[in-house]
């Protein structure tokens, strides 16, 4: 199974990490962040080579940020986009995305939906008339003969069983040239990590149908529920800076009204040992209260830096990161062959839960964003799933 970066503001970092650490395969290449005529002049070539692009049409009547730079936007060839509007542009709209994707030689050619918060009745019908089809016959015009995505979003009502998942399974998987599905799952969680175990058994059983018809999957803007993903076995799944980029949010592509400056978040470090991102503050009370503390802390080139007393951590420092991709990308590399996955990642589970009970007896208190709430509710997903093969 492997990696990509989801990048977004700071995509700089990733860069970084695949070159300085070995930490992933590539890129996902994110337009609202990065001028169109930059992106060969600020991402190596090699680096292009092994990375995609996701055009973001997701609200295609809002060119945030750097996406007004791509010809290609809906909203930039038809001023008032709409479901109804886009006709005989629809395949131009197409060739000048793919052959965009075809001369920066990126890895896959990525076939872009829309969001809908509230699903109409006809969605399906819709994509398939705006994108596919027209992405399909221009992938003929073009004669390009890479590897093509779907990009198909999941929300809670296609995840669990019935009418609803089994039209988006059988649409995704029924267009013989298409050859992966890049998946977004929309999840309702405003918790740090899922802790929805329905949810997460329902995007196990979604990932694992999409293989069992022969189709790569790519799982876009994961958390670290992306280890537990790979139970169901992926093509990869990803790893993201910010939190935007580790949780699917529309909002971060919509254009907002200048107004009240949000908080800033307080920065957390990365434990693979406790399966949990631990904000800074409790830190402090880790480290007097526990004996051997740094042990919950997995080893990196930035472990020292971060775990330093006299060290003044904020969320932009890039050390956050690169610390988490590095440790992350360990843990998928070593993860065991399919037949074994499950075992190796309940035992990951149980191991990371004993050592919030010795956090716990030390009488360290976490919040439920830094504590291992969210373990429970992984390995009752994994029940759930192994008790409903298919």
């Amino acid at each position: 199974m492997l990696i990509y970066h989801q990048c977004g503001h700071n995509f700089v970092w990733n860069i970084r990490s695949l070159q300085d650490d070995g930490a992933g395969e590539g890129l996902i290449v994110s337009p609202v962040n990065i001028e169109a005529n930059k992106i060969s002049q600020r991402i190596p070539t090699g680096i292009l080579e092994s990375s995609w692009i996701d055009p973001q049409f997701y609200l295609p009547n809002d060119s945030k940020g750097k996406l007004k730079t791509y010809p290609f936007f809906p909203v930039n060839v038809l001023n008032n986009f709409s479901t109804g509007g886009l006709g005989n542009e629809a395949v131009e709209i197409a060739r000048e995305c793919l052959r965009f994707q075809d001369e920066l030689n990126f890895r896959y050619l990525v076939v872009p939906t829309r969001y809908f918060g509230d699903l109409p009745e006809s969605y399906l019908t819709q994509l398939t008339e705006l994108f596919v089809e027209p992405f399909r016959q221009a992938r003929i015009d073009l004669n390009l003969n890479k590897p093509m995505l779907l990009t198909v979003i999941a929300k809670q009502l296609h995840l669990e069983a019935g009418p609803s998942r089994d039209d988006l399974l059988s649409w995704a998987t029924g267009f013989g040239d298409v050859d992966g599905i890049y998946l977004v799952l929309d999840s309702d969680s405003r918790s740090k990590q899922i802790k929805d175990p329905v949810f997460l058994a329902g995007a196990l059983r979604f990932i694992r149908a999409l293989r069992l018809n022969d189709m790569e999957v790519h799982v876009g803007y994961c958390g670290i529920e992306g280890l537990l993903y790979s139970i169901a076995n992926p093509t990869s799944v990803t790893v993201g800076s910010y939190e935007n980029l580790r949780s699917f949010d529309p909002l971060r592509l919509e254009t907002q009204e200048s107004g009240a400056r949000r908080r800033p978040p307080r920065p957390r470090v990365y434990s693979g040992r406790l399966l949990q991102w631990v904000e800074d503050v409790y830190v402090g009370p880790i480290r007097q209260l526990m004996p051997n503390w740094e042990a919950l802390f997995d080893d990196s080139p930035y472990k020292s830096y971060l775990l330093d007393p006299s060290t003044v951590l904020n969320f932009q420092r890039s050390e956050i990161y690169k610390h988490y991709f590095f440790i992350f990308s360990q843990q998928i590399a070593g993860l065991p062959q399919l037949a074994g996955r499950a075992e190796h990642v309940r035992a990951h589970v149980l191991s990371a839960r004993h050592l919030f009970d010795e956090i716990e007896s030390a009488n360290v208190v976490l919040d439920a964003d830094s504590d291992g709430s969210h373990l429970t509710s992984w390995l009752n997903a994994l029940a759930m799933f192994e008790a409903q093969p298919e």
